[in-house]
């Protein structure tokens, strides 16, 4: 019987990496076969497309250097294709068997090297649907908790590799504020520029002589839309701050003159605030 470590950092196993590897080959040799869980995260249609991959080239080479299994295989084929149909069985359906040609050729959890397993753990979010979704876990035989087994390979490869310079930076959300707040004033006067969307708005116009000239989009007339304006908002218009601060001060501008409800900001509704 298995016995599933889990999260016991204590334990000297939890630190193993040949342990570790060998519980990595044994789970994922179970989810390959048992393709219960295909339907959740992207770490198990990315196994199963791994193993199937290299047991498909594995055969495909297989194959290659004996042609005498493919002449026997065709010469089965041409056999069975001669001989008279079968009788119709009175219940009117027959049960037909396919085997495996190559049932002991495919390839294992072992084979797949460690950017590989490293892809297949990357793609978990520990959302643990699998656990609940899984025969397999304690205390049966097999002892399989998949999302801690992913766990535990992440924590390893920490302590080996230490956290990326991406991870460390998205965590650091005080130095992201602090950079975005130096930054939002020239974000304003970019989104502000006319520059762009004059350039994007021009397109190419191709004339009978199949020369191609370039002209302006003509303007759309669109109907008016219905905005929400959540309650979180810094126009302006309700908040007595400087414009520059925001990427877009007139959309709040406008938003605050819609008559649908709400505080009253300093010169008109804003339909996002709480009343």
């Amino acid at each position: 019987m298995a016995e599933a470590i889990g999260l016991k950092v204590d334990d000297p196993r939890f630190w193993d990496p040949a342990h570790l590897r060998d519980e990595v080959d044994r789970i994922f040799d179970i989810c390959w076969s048992c393709r219960l869980c295909f339907k959740f995260c992207g770490s198990f249609p990315t196994l199963f497309e791994l193993i199937d991959q290299r047991t498909e080239r594995m055969r495909a080479e297989y194959l290659a250097a004996h042609p005498e299994i493919v002449a026997a295989a065709d010469a089965k084929r041409r056999e069975a294709a001669a001989e008279p149909a079968p009788a119709a069985e009175p219940e009117g359906e027959v049960g037909v068997t396919y085997g495996d040609e190559l049932p002991t050729l495919y390839s294992h959890a072992c084979d797949l090297t460690t950017a590989e397993v490293d892809r297949v753990v990357d793609l978990c979010f520990q959302c643990k649907l699998c656990y609940p979704n899984c025969p397999y876990t304690p205390p049966h035989d097999f002892a399989l908790d998949f999302p801690r087994l992913l766990l535990r390979w992440k924590a390893q490869r920490t302590r080996r590799e230490g956290v990326p310079l991406r991870a460390r930076m998205l965590r650091d959300t005080a130095t992201i504020g602090r950079l975005g707040a130096r930054c939002c004033t020239n974000s304003s006067i970019v989104a502000n520029c006319d520059a762009p969307a004059s350039s994007t708005a021009r397109r190419m116009r191709t004339d009978p002589s199949g020369s191609t000239t370039e002209t302006s989009k003509p303007a759309v007339s669109r109907p008016p839309s219905i905005v929400a304006y959540v309650s979180m908002c810094r126009s302006p218009t309700c908040w007595p701050q400087p414009s520059s601060y925001y990427r877009c001060p007139r959309l709040g501008s406008g938003c605050s003159r819609i008559p649908a409800g709400g505080a009253r900001g300093r010169s008109g509704w804003c339909p996002g605030s709480p009343r």
